[in-house]
C-alpha cells in the first residue's frame, strides 16, 4: 500500500493507474474513498456548495 494521505493508500503494484484509493483504519474498517486518484482528491478537498444561509456557518 502507498500511503496518500492520513490513512488513506492507494494499492501498490505496476500500472496503478486506475486503482481506487483505499480508507484503511484497522484491520476491521476498509472502504473506498475514490474510483481512483483523481476521484478521490475531488472528494477530499472540494469545498461544499451549500445554499442554506444557515447551515453556511456550520460547514
Amino acid at each position: 500500500m502507498i500511503p496518500v494521505y492520513a490513512h488513506r493508500y492507494l494499492p501498490a503494484g505496476r500500472d496503478t493507474s486506475a486503482h481506487p484509493v483505499l480508507s484503511i483504519h484497522s484491520l476491521h474498517d476498509t472502504i473506498v474513498y475514490g474510483l481512483d486518484l483523481a476521484d478521490y482528491i475531488d472528494q477530499e478537498f472540494r469545498t461544499a456548495e451549500v445554499s442554506a444561509p444557515f447551515w453556511r456557518d456550520y460547514i
